[in-house]
């Protein structure tokens, strides 16, 4: 009978108590591997060994040992539909993730790596598929796809990277009376498909609240897809926005490996010819990466507008404390803004409409 193995290993393991364990199964060189590495090389030697655990879910297997679901999922007949978005691993397989933004390895669905291949699945894809179960029913296998980005599987799509971009010309429109919403839509004249950077919000405990209402207005009247990253709001900001808290659009206080799973969700929405905006509030987190991905194609527009850190952007609004630094900004409507003084949100604002532009 095969040995049971002991909780000494794993994610959840200390990694020197996982080191001492290696090496006493004979894992090479077990100090010089970082903690994924040693998990990994601790479970290969298990399983040589003959040591086995109970597997509940499909991270209980090694990456080699997926490939065998997916052989078992041809010979199962009675499946059920499930939609999910994709999740890769780096060996090219991945999962189906009902919540894009959790991990929650009891529900995920395995894709094998010849169907990923196959249909050129991207991180962020929604897919509608036929699951089987293996693995005395505890593993969820994609037998078949239905629908990516809903539409037919068998269907080719433009891939949002790959189109051609063109000048943002449409006028950004989200309905609100808060003055935040005001400056970003008529002082800054933020069209859909650019990038609007808020710097200098690190200790602006004022902007909290504004930007949850900009949050809820998004929600309640934009014309198109919303996204949301969100760090440290405030307790009276989280519950503003708690009424519109949506977990396959939102990642709040979340892991920022999965920050990119927002822009790649949102890229999806805009292949399938439905604008997206992405809100960041995530003052010490340099989001120049995410920046990047705004632009306008000619059926629909990816708009990111970022409480952030960045290199890089379309428009700047700077803050200095909780005024605005008007000498600073950079906009579209720049030569309008020049006739204005540093003020707050509400100050700006107020000066912007007696100028009548």
């Amino acid at each position: 009978m095969a040995k049971l193995k002991t909780g000494l290993s794993g994610k959840d393991a200390n990694i020197r108590v996982e080191r001492e364990y290696a090496k006493s199964i004979g894992v090479k060189s077990p100090t010089t591997l970082s903690k994924a590495q040693l998990d990994e090389a601790v479970r290969r030697r298990e399983i040589e060994l003959g040591i086995i655990r109970e597997r509940y879910n499909l991270y209980d297997y090694a990456p080699f040992e997926r490939e065998s679901l997916a052989s078992q999922a041809e010979t199962r007949l009675r499946a059920q539909l499930f939609t999910g978005y994709y999740n890769p691993f780096p060996e090219g397989d991945g999962v189906l993730r009902r919540d894009p933004f959790a991990n929650t390895p009891e529900s995920d669905a395995y894709v094998a790596k010849s169907i990923a291949e196959k249909y050129d699945l991207r991180l962020g894809d929604k897919v509608l598929a036929d699951v089987v179960r293996a693995e005395c029913n505890r593993i969820r296998v994609v037998k078949k796809f239905r629908h990516i980005n809903d539409r037919p599987a068998s269907k080719e799509m433009m891939r949002y990277d790959e189109m051609m971009r063109i000048d943002p010309t449409a006028p950004f429109k989200i309905l609100g009376n808060n003055a935040l919403i005001g400056v970003i839509q008529d002082v800054l004249d933020l069209r859909g498909g650019q990038s609007l950077l808020v710097s200098g919000c690190e200790n602006n405990e004022a902007l909290s609240e504004s930007i949850a209402e900009l949050i809820k207005a998004f929600y309640n009247s934009y014309n198109g897809e919303v996204f949301c990253i969100i760090e440290g709001l405030s307790q009276p900001a989280k519950e503003i926005i708690s009424s519109v808290i949506n977990p396959e659009s939102m990642i709040i206080d979340g892991d920022r490996d999965e920050y990119p799973i927002v822009m790649e969700t949102a890229k999806r929405a805009v292949e399938n010819g439905t604008p997206a905006t992405v809100v960041i509030y995530a003052p010490s987190y340099d989001a120049t990466e995410l920046i990047k991905s705004a632009g306008a194609v000619d059926s629909a527009s990816l708009t990111v507008i970022a409480f952030a850190q960045g290199k890089t952007y379309d428009i700047l609004l700077p803050f200095n404390g909780d005024k605005i630094s008007v000498d600073l900004i950079k906009s579209t409507n720049s030569e309008s803004i020049k006739e204005l003084s540093d003020g707050t949100t509400d100050e700006i604002l107020t000066a912007y409409t007696e100028l009548d532009l």
